[in-house]
């Protein structure tokens, strides 16, 4: 959940500093960049971590006897809600060109 959180409100500060250093036009084309980066990342581990999910699911934890396929499993529905809000993010910024600064953050009203 920290992951979905950390990029959804962008709390990154060394990736948001950095990118503040350039003029608006080349941060717009880092955010982007990022963006996408992050995105191939995340649907990478979302395959990794469901192969993972699947190899492990005829191991047990001893003492709860439950498979640890369970333990595997939170790490892909992490990186598919992460997903969606890089997905969310890139066409938000698409459509509006806003790089969605502390202002204007994803999940600010829940």
């Amino acid at each position: 959940m920290a992951v979905i959180s950390v990029t959804a409100n962008q709390d990154h500060i060394g990736v948001t500093y950095f990118r503040g250093l350039f003029p608006q036009k080349v941060q717009e084309i880092l955010f982007l960049i990022s963006r996408l980066v992050m995105l191939a990342f995340s649907a990478f581990m979302i395959v990794s971590s469901y192969q993972l999910m699947v190899d492990a699911s005829n191991i047990n934890i001893p003492i709860l006897d439950i498979p640890r396929s369970y333990v595997y499993a939170s790490m892909v529905f992490t990186f598919v809600g992460t997903t969606i809000v890089l997905v969310y993010q890139i066409i938000s910024f698409i459509k509006t060109r806003d790089m969605g600064d502390e202002t204007d953050d994803l999940g600010d009203d829940i």
